[in-house]
């Protein structure tokens, strides 16, 4: 499989704890993020090429997620499934907020 990604992903330092918007019940946790697309890992796999609406809680604020499945793999060693998604219906407010995020959570060398 080719990586087809246009932007760097950046991993994030501490993971997020990521939601389902119709029911709230927890899905998994975000790994790393990038103006285009994000990691989910999780402990059931997501179908390829479906949409889900999720939200990430940072601080107090809920940030609402679009995105598809774009591809699911297990990982054995720690019992969990890693799932590439693409953002989908991106607004500029959307897009900023996540550049925010990025910036704010990025792991950054010392």
């Amino acid at each position: 499989m080719s990586d087809k990604r246009k932007e760097k992903r950046q991993k994030l330092i501490r993971y997020l704890r990521v939601y389902d918007r119709a029911t709230d019940r927890f899905v998994g946790h975000l790994v790393d993020i990038s103006n285009s697309g994000m990691l989910l890992v999780s402990e059931s796999p997501f179908p390829g090429q479906e949409i889900f609406q999720f939200w990430v809680e940072i601080v107090a604020e809920r940030m609402a997620l679009t995105a598809r499945s774009i591809w699911c793999s297990m990982d054995e060693t720690v019992d969990s499934f890693h799932t590439g998604f693409e953002f989908v219906e991106m607004t500029p407010e959307m897009e900023t907020k996540i550049e925010c995020l990025v910036y704010a959570l990025e792991g950054r060398e010392t």
